[in-house]
């Protein structure tokens, strides 16, 4: 995957849950929307509809922890990806997002979930024990994120 990826790291992961993310906040706006349409039809008054638009809105979907969970796991794979490539850290959009969305705390568990049951066996897993390390306490995550990137970038 890594060998055959035509652009630099994670960009193509980055972007792909960066779409499911903003599919899901589509579909709570079509739901919202219809709620205040449906009580729109129902002859309520506009401070209804609009309660009824935002409440319907923020309720949770059956679906938004799948889709959440299957952002996530491509971001997870595609800081993989970048550490196993060797790229710099600072230029994986995946880990961008990450920070920007969750921040530096949440990025550090996920990291430690994702990394810490790596075994010490080969050269290359001592390498990325290293280079997860490093990351966790380095100026990337204290200095903060100053762009998200995008598919341009």
């Amino acid at each position: 995957m890594v060998k055959r990826h035509s652009r630099r790291g994670c960009d193509d992961l980055a972007l792909l849950a960066r779409r499911i993310l903003l599919g899901k906040d589509q579909l709570h706006d079509v739901v919202g929307r219809a709620a205040g349409g449906l009580f729109g039809l129902l002859g309520r008054p506009r401070i209804e509809r609009v309660f009824a638009q935002e409440l319907a809105r923020r309720i949770p979907l059956p679906v938004d922890a799948q889709l959440s969970t299957a952002a996530r796991g491509l971001q997870i794979a595609g800081i993989y990806v970048c550490v196993v490539g060797k790229q710099s850290l600072t230029d994986c959009a995946c880990l961008h997002d990450v920070l920007i969305v969750d921040g530096q705390e949440r990025l550090q568990q996920l990291l430690q979930r994702c990394f810490g049951g790596l075994a010490v066996a080969s050269p290359a897993t001592e390498w990325e024990r290293r280079k997860v390390s490093t990351m966790l306490s380095g100026p990337l995550l204290q200095g903060g994120v100053s762009r998200m990137p995008t598919s341009d970038s």
